[in-house]
């Protein structure tokens, strides 16, 4: 409840993650001496869309605490925006496609901080620099 007050309070001001999946062999170990990080996206995206649920966030904050926050906070011009000029980097999100963080789908290790996500809404196509790198548009997937 706190973070989802500091959230809307604006004293949080970005989102981010550590993309950081690894190899079983340096997960499954004593937590302190594992390595940090789990997929970033398939995982962050979904938990922060489910702010919108119940309009805990509206959908520009969101966007905002995923994009400009960040970019703010690590001093990236032309980045975290879709100003004129700035790097077209942009992530289309589907709102009907269904996804699920098992660990076929989601992790190559076995632990996961979070439970299983059902129903998940996900990136339908990432784009960085104006080029596609990856997508789901039309149940074809194509990274680049």
């Amino acid at each position: 409840m706190a973070i989802l007050e500091g959230i809307q309070d604006g004293t949080i001001d970005a989102i981010a993650c550590d993309h950081a999946p690894h190899e079983s062999y340096v997960k499954k170990c004593e937590f302190a001496v594992a390595a940090n990080g789990i997929v970033g996206l398939q995982t962050s995206l979904p938990l922060s869309l489910s702010l919108l649920a119940g309009g805990k966030v509206v959908p520009a904050r969101l966007v905002a605490l995923l994009s400009a926050g960040p970019a703010r906070i690590l001093g990236l011009r032309g980045k975290g925006t879709l100003a004129a000029g700035a790097d077209a980097d942009v992530t289309v999100i589907d709102p009907e496609a269904e996804w699920n963080s098992d660990r076929e789908t989601c992790s190559r290790v076995e632990e996961q901080p979070l439970p299983r996500v059902e129903d998940a809404r996900r990136a339908a196509a990432t784009i960085c620099g104006g080029r596609v790198r990856h997508t789901t548009i039309a149940g074809v997937t194509v990274d680049a």
